[in-house]
């Protein structure tokens, strides 16, 4: 299965480029390397709105995955988010990871755990509401 036919979005503005743990009912790991943000001019670090839409892109790719995909005119929505912001993240730095453990879910809608790393460091925790809509 390619995992990235799950994610509706496309580039510039898809910031998942790769599923790296898939772990049914426990855990989604993707990454995504920095390089490919060089659409953002003039920023020395990667903005927070582009983590946390890193993590909801993951999100969608979960939530597809413990439930079913999206059918013709369904679209994934982001819900409420609450987050805390640890550290910066360099722009061109490497890679960042966006991981999404399960809280609940019930059918199409979760509220999950997220959090963002680079280099083994967390960046940026969340808790986030994702569902798909008609």
């Amino acid at each position: 299965m390619n995992y990235m036919d799950l994610l509706p979005h496309q580039l510039p503005f898809r910031l998942v480029e790769k599923v790296d743990t898939y772990q049914p009912s426990t855990l989604l790991r993707t990454t995504l390397n920095t390089q490919k943000l060089y659409w953002l001019d003039n920023k020395e670090e990667v903005p927070y709105s582009i983590m946390l839409e890193g993590v909801a892109q993951t999100a969608v790719i979960f939530i597809q995955l413990e439930t079913k995909p999206l059918q013709k005119n369904e679209f994934p929505v982001l819900g409420s988010v609450k987050s805390d912001y640890i550290q910066k993240a360099p722009l061109y730095g490497g890679m960042l990871s966006f991981e999404v453990k399960p809280l609940r879910i019930h059918d199409k809608q979760a509220i999950l755990e997220g959090k963002v790393t680079s280099n083994n460091k967390i960046i940026m925790g969340c808790i986030l509401t994702v569902g798909v809509q008609k």
